[in-house]
């Protein structure tokens, strides 16, 4: 029974068939959990020096890694990219700003049930995951211009089970306004939302007029954008920008507080930007 035991769950850490582990996680994870039993004076399965000894023959040098949020009773794995910046973009990564908007997400999830939402520069997928997991949207589009980005946002929802059909598009923030609609035709929002999208002051004017287009179409729609707080003068920018486009916004600034899923980094912090064309004035989220 114990070999048995031992045998299923080696295979569920090691050999899913879509997921493969970080090599140099696994390598900590099985050389702590030998440790244990060794301290303890417990048996040790030879399943568990077998597969420590076939990891320490393996370079794992893509820079990838497969990450596993348990969120209630579901989990959602996640392939995304450790370093920032790759093949020239940075939605290969999973940045905290998503995970937080996550965590909002969850603890506000009547803004997205039964809603349209689409989704801007969506990265690994990671939001639009939870929010489809999660809050019961009506629809979901992930949308992102660069191809790579894209395939990735494929990649993830078939390891969580989705099909992709219909549920990814390219979006530039660059094309001209019969284009961006022309995306979204089948997907008319009622929520847009981006997280990490600010970072760069020299795109924040095509995607405030991304913006402008989307929810000058349908003005009943909103948009959450969250973003973290790195640089006043972006920000600054950001919000000039917004008003520019005759939008309104309301704005709210968050810390991780009560994250039990996503370890988000307690030192970032968040601001988030409620925009809409109905709002007469600037002020805070109540």
């Amino acid at each position: 029974m114990a070999d048995t035991t031992c045998d299923s769950l080696c295979k569920l850490f090691f050999g899913a068939p879509f997921v493969t582990a970080s090599v140099a996680l696994s390598k900590q994870f099985l050389k702590k959990l030998i440790a244990f039993f060794e301290s303890r004076c417990l048996p040790i399965h030879d399943a568990l020096f077998e597969e420590l000894a076939s990891l320490m023959v393996v370079e794992q040098n893509d820079g990838r890694d497969f990450n596993t949020y348990f969120v209630g009773k579901k989990s959602i794995t996640v392939l995304s990219n450790r370093s920032i910046l790759m093949n020239g973009t940075t939605g290969l990564h999973s940045w905290q700003a998503g995970k937080m908007f996550s965590l909002f997400a969850l603890q506000n999830q009547h803004l997205f049930a039964s809603k349209s939402v689409v989704e801007l520069g969506s990265g690994t997928g990671l939001t639009g995951l939870v929010i489809l997991h999660m809050c019961n949207p009506r629809n979901y589009l992930f949308t992102d211009h660069n191809p790579l980005v894209i395939d990735l946002i494929r990649q993830n929802l078939t390891i969580n089970g989705f099909n992709d059909k219909n549920l990814v598009a390219a979006l530039n923030w660059f094309d001209d306004r019969s284009t961006i609609l022309d995306v979204l035709v089948a997907n008319n929002p009622d929520v847009l939302i981006g997280c990490d999208l600010i970072f760069d002051i020299d795109l924040i004017p095509a995607f405030c007029q991304t913006l402008s287009t989307i929810l000058n179409e349908n003005q009943k729609c909103k948009a959450f954008i969250m973003s973290t707080l790195r640089n006043t003068h972006t920000i600054l920018s950001f919000e000039s920008q917004l008003l520019r486009k005759n939008l309104s916004f309301s704005k709210q600034e968050f810390k991780a507080e009560n994250d039990s899923c996503f370890f988000i980094n307690p030192n970032c912090h968040f601001i988030l930007h409620e925009i809409t064309v109905h709002l007469k004035s600037v002020k805070l989220l109540q």
